[in-house]
Order: structure tokens, then sequence, then C-alpha cells
């Protein structure tokens, strides 16, 4: 005669104890800490909240009127608190018009970002990064549902880092970031594109307690060699800022840098976008008396927004044309507006 519990069989009693052990032990190793290091640039600690690193680019598309923006976001951080690795990954085809973003979430040991002594080697499923410090030079793959991309990103200039921002504060400060600022790439583009191609693009990378999203934030890129950083900026419902001020970071294409704090922010356009009642500039103009800086950046599709585990954030692309130093510009932007939410 078979025992029964509660009008379940010994077997199914069984077989629910290792469901529960197994998703135990989960849980257990997926809160072990992970650990970020890159040769010869600021390192993460072992117990920040949250660490990303992030790609973008332009690449241009042989025989195709137009190009491919692609970027791609990693994070590891605690979720629900687990210790998880996600991976965002979103681009936009201008040949076409089409925007397509994916997301991704894991949490160790099946999928385990690894951070080794003086190298950068992560892994978030089918997608990877790597930081190759002998050739200096990043590797990186992602794998989407229609194509996958593999790109070779070699750094032109030397790094913005937190210091250029701001006098550091070891007690108030909650994060810390560094980026290069202009990369040229080497891309392998497969399924739906299955070409070779060349391109450029920037990478950072960032640590703290948490994410600054109370400003706008543009990563300019001039055909001339200039690199510019615009952060912090209005509008924004939120006055938390972790920087104390806004701020204009400009590379020359000799790779010097300089810091305007200085400067007008003006919005032309907003556009609603998504679902979630808000509202995002998609036209602006900065300007600035110092460098004789005026920038014009109009976004290249106004719906450019992604869900992010239900959380809606536009990541998108603009050009971008003006004057610095009494000289014609053009080129391209990444850009992240806050947003306000409709009245």
């Amino acid at each position: 005669m078979e025992l029964k519990f509660y009008g379940c069989s010994r077997a199914w009693v069984q077989l629910v104890s290792r469901c529960l052990a197994l998703m135990m032990l989960i849980i257990i190793l997926s809160a072990r800490p992970s650990y970020s290091t890159t040769d010869g640039y600021p390192l993460g600690k072992q117990d920040e909240k949250f660490e990303t690193w992030t790609f973008h680019s332009k690449i241009d598309l042989p025989g195709k009127d137009g190009a491919l923006y692609l970027g791609m976001f990693f994070c590891s951080g605690t979720l629900y608190f687990l210790k998880g690795n996600f991976a965002h990954i979103f681009w936009l085809d201008t040949s076409t018009g089409k925007y397509t973003y994916e997301n991704n979430i894991f949490f160790p040991p099946f999928e385990k970002v690894t951070h080794c002594e003086k190298s950068l080697n992560e892994k978030f499923h089918d997608s990877f990064f790597r930081y190759n410090a002998r050739k200096k030079i990043f590797l990186t793959y992602a794998s989407f549902t229609n194509f996958c991309a593999k790109l070779t990103l070699f750094p032109e200039k030397d790094t913005f880092d937190y210091d250029q921002i701001c006098q550091r504060d070891p007690e108030g400060k909650t994060f810390d970031w560094y980026m290069f600022p202009r990369m040229n790439i080497e891309a392998s583009l497969n399924g739906g594109y299955d070409l070779c191609a060349s391109g450029q693009g920037h990478f950072q990378h960032f640590w703290g307690e948490k994410i600054d999203e109370s400003g706008d934030w543009i990563v300019a890129h001039l055909d001339s060699g200039y690199d510019i950083i615009i952060s912090d900026i209005p509008p924004s419902e939120d006055d938390s800022s972790m920087l104390p001020e806004e701020y204009i970071l400009i590379s020359d294409p000799d790779g010097k840098g300089q810091k305007i704090s200085s400067f007008e922010y003006s919005v032309h356009e907003w556009a609603q976008s998504g679902n979630k009642g808000k509202k995002y500039p998609v036209h602006i103009s900065v300007r600035s008396v110092e460098r004789d800086l005026s920038l014009d950046i109009r976004v290249l599709k106004k719906d450019q927004t992604s869900n992010l585990l239900g959380v809606e954030k536009w990541f998108g692309y603009a050009d971008i044309e003006g004057r610095i130093d009494n000289k014609p510009q053009k080129g391209w932007a990444f850009f992240i507006p806050v947003g306000i939410k409709e009245k």
C-alpha cells in the first residue's frame, strides 16, 4: 500500500523537497560577491551594489543608405536581494528606421561574471566582453535573436574619469567612473547583415551605490576628432544628482581635455514615447561662450524607448552639428534623456 501525505505520494514529496533544497543552494551561491579589476584603470570594489560596463558604436553599413547604431549595457548588481547579472542590448538601423532591444537577466552560478586580477572577462549567457591588456584592446560579442555582432575596439585617446568632473570627496562620493571617449571599431555582423564593417564608439565603466539618473546625458563624437560629454542636465523632476554641478567635458582631437561649467541647454521639441505617460526632449541645443561652442542635437528616431525589467528608459542616438573654436562641426551622439511626466 503506497504511503500518502495529505493526498500526495512519497515520490512527490521527495521531489518537492529536492527542488526546494536546490533553490536554496542557488540562492546561497548567487549571493556571492563579484570582483572587478581592469588593468591600468580605476578598480571597482568587492562590495559595490552596482557595476556597469557600456559600449556604444556607430557602424557603417557598406552598400546601404544608413548606419547601425549599436549599444550594449552590462550590469552586475543586487536584484531582489540576490547578486545578479543583467544585459541590455539595443540597436537602431537607420537604413530601415527600426529600433530593437533585448534584455537578459542571469543569476550565478549558471551565468557568472568573472572578474580576474589584471583582466576583464565578463560573460552574460551567449554574450561577453574582454579586455586584452597586452594588446590594449576590447573584445565584445553579443548574440541577438535575429543576428549577432562581434566587435574589436581600439582606444584612440586617454580616459576621462571622475576627477575631471569634480573634486573627489572620499566620504561623500557614492560612485566612480571612467570612459574611453573615442575608440575605432572593427565589426563582424551575422544574420541579416552578414558583413564585416568598421565604425567608431566609446566605452565606459561605472560602479557605486547606485546609478546617477538625475539628469540628461549626452556623449558626442564629431567627425573632426572632438569628443564631448554633456551631463547632469535638466529637465529633471529629481534634484538629487550625485554630481555637484552640470558640466561639459571636451576632448580635443589631440586628446587634450577641458571642462566647461558655464553653458546654456535648451529644449526645442518634445515627444511622447512608450506607455508611461512621459515625454522626452528630441531636439536640443547647447551653447557656451568658452570655445565658441554651439551644438544642435536632433534624435534619429523619436521613439527609442526600452523596457528594463519593467522600467522605461530612453536609450538612443542623434545627429549633431554646430561649431567649436569657430569651426563648423558634424557628428553623432548617444543620448539618455531623463524625461518628465506629462501634466
